[in-house]
Formats: C-alpha cells, structure tokens, sequence
C-alpha cells in the first residue's frame, strides 16, 4: 500500500512498517499485566478502542501524501492496541476450559482468529478495489480513497468488537483472571 501510493522503495517501506511490530511487542507484554489489573473485559474494551483510533488516524493520513510522521501514530497505536487485545480475549476465551481441554479450546481460538483474519483481509480489499474503481480518475487518488474507506471501515469493526465485548464478555473481576 505504501509503496503504491508513497512510492516507498521495498527496502524504505519494510523499515517503515517497523514501529507497528515494536507497537504490537509493546502491546502483547503490557496486556497481561492490565488484563490482571482491568479484567478481561474491560482491557479489551480498552485495547480495542486504541487499535480503531489508529485506524481510523490512518484513513485520512492517506489524503494528504501520508508522511512518515503522519502515519508513524495511527500505526503505533494500531499495532499496540490490537495485538494487546488478544491477550485478554484468549483469557476469556479459555478461562473456564477444564485443562485436559485447554489445547482444543487455544486451537479452535487461533483457527477462528486466522479465518477470520483471511476473510477480513479479503472484505477489505474488496472494499479497495471497489471504492478505488468507482472514484478519482487520477488512479493514486482512487487507491488512496479506497485504503481510506476501507481503514475506516476496519476501524468500525473493531469498534464493534470492543461494543461485543463491553456486552458479552463476563463482568470479571481483575481478581478472578486465571481462576478457573
């Protein structure tokens, strides 16, 4: 995306893409400690609306030319906020799983995370090339326009995620993570 619309050598843009790894580390070792603080529910509450603000910051960064000063928030707290919200949903996921089961319920979990991650990724390109063919004559503008939409709209699933979660997920208290 970046090398298309920046015109970001493959060198320039896979060093470009590294704060998110460093944003996802940081995340996934700070979410246990806030799970067991927060609760499951409330740190994924928390998590995912860091990961949709960065989202949603990506989309209209892309307008404007997208510098790397611009993009380096939006992906940072996308890359924390989302990987940290694994941790607390793989606790709920499995807390009340009798341990000669726990292996069949992480797997199932990171199928369902995989397929759903597969069939997100393709929606959302769907969603590009749509938008962009629809749009802009100039095909950059188009391409932007369309990775915009479809940021926000990974932004607004994201949210409903966390909507999900504010409503389903058990009200636990910190004290109960890893009871079970």
């Amino acid at each position: 995306m970046f090398r298309t619309l920046l015109g970001w050598s493959p060198l320039v843009a896979g060093l470009r893409y590294l704060p998110v790894g460093v944003a996802m580390f940081v995340g996934a070792r700070v979410a246990g400690g806030l799970t067991v603080r927060l609760g499951p529910r409330r740190a994924t509450v928390l998590f995912t609306a860091i990961g949709a603000a960065g989202l949603l910051g990506l989309a209209p960064v892309l307008w404007g030319g997208g510098s790397l000063v611009a993009i380096a928030g939006p992906v940072i707290a996308f890359g924390f906020g989302t990987a940290a919200a694994f941790t607390p949903l793989t606790v709920s996921a499995t807390a009340g799983v009798h341990s000669s089961r726990a292996g069949v319920a992480a797997g199932v979990l990171n199928t369902v995370r995989q397929t759903s991650g597969a069939a997100g990724l393709a929606a959302l390109t769907a969603v590009v090339t749509i938008v962009a063919s629809s749009g802009d004559s100039d095909p950059r503008a188009a391409l932007a326009h369309g990775y915009s939409v479809a940021f926000a709209v990974c932004a607004g699933c994201v949210v409903l995620a966390g909507v999900v979660a504010a409503l389903a997920m058990p009200r636990t208290g910190a004290s109960e993570v890893g009871d079970g």
